[in-house]
């Protein structure tokens, strides 16, 4: 999930409510169509259970995309990261006929009809994937949306396409003009399926399951 200074918290359906993680109480098998309103019912207790933890004033729920390579179901760090309280940088296939792009372009969609409800406008910047890199015959996960926000500085993906990664630079400085912009390889990284931001959140104490 993806929460800014303002309490406005993005998850993807797909990633979020998949059966893999937090599947439906009661009855309902993984091949089991579940009724519209007990999914409904089961997204919004999710809901309140992400407002209690996180203190989101208001929760977006997109239908989740994803990049080639995916193992996380569509988790929102890799297609769309809050710049500032306004501003979001979106992921964008490399190029026009990415088979991917219609997963972003929906994601964009969802976002302004949920920001125009609330009359609100939303900035956006799309950033490009960059060219599909595949290791060993298998096509790796690489967005620049991994990217880490720590002290003064944002670190960016870089995967060795000399273009890409030098957009994603451009726009990074122009997206966070307060903060230094590191560029950092990421090709190891992303051989183990993430980058930055996966790398450097929270693990759970073993001890205490906290």
């Amino acid at each position: 999930m993806e929460i800014n200074d303002t309490g406005d918290l993005l998850t993807t359906i797909s990633c979020l409510l998949n059966f893999n993680r937090n599947p439906l109480p009661g009855e309902y098998g993984i091949d089991e169509e579940i009724p519209e309103q007990a999914f409904a019912d089961h997204q919004a207790s999710v809901s309140r259970t992400l407002a209690e933890m996180t203190g989101a004033a208001s929760i977006t729920w997109l239908s989740g995309a994803t990049v080639a390579g995916d193992d996380t179901d569509g988790h929102i760090d890799q297609q769309v990261r809050f710049a500032d309280d306004q501003s979001v940088i979106l992921a964008k296939g490399y190029n026009p006929d990415d088979p991917l792009q219609p997963g972003f372009a929906n994601t964009v969609d969802e976002l302004r009809e949920t920001f125009s409800a609330q009359n609100r406008i939303l900035q956006g910047m799309d950033l490009p994937l960059p060219p599909p890199i595949r290791v060993a015959d298998r096509v790796i996960p690489a967005s620049y949306l991994n990217f880490y926000i720590c002290n003064y500085g944002v670190i960016v993906p870089q995967f060795d396409s000399p273009l890409a990664d030098a957009w994603a630079m451009d726009l990074f400085k122009a997206a966070f003009p307060g903060r230094r912009i590191i560029g950092l390889p990421s090709m190891n990284l992303s051989v183990g399926l993430g980058s930055f931001h996966c790398l450097t959140q929270q693990q759970p104490d073993p001890s205490t399951g906290e």
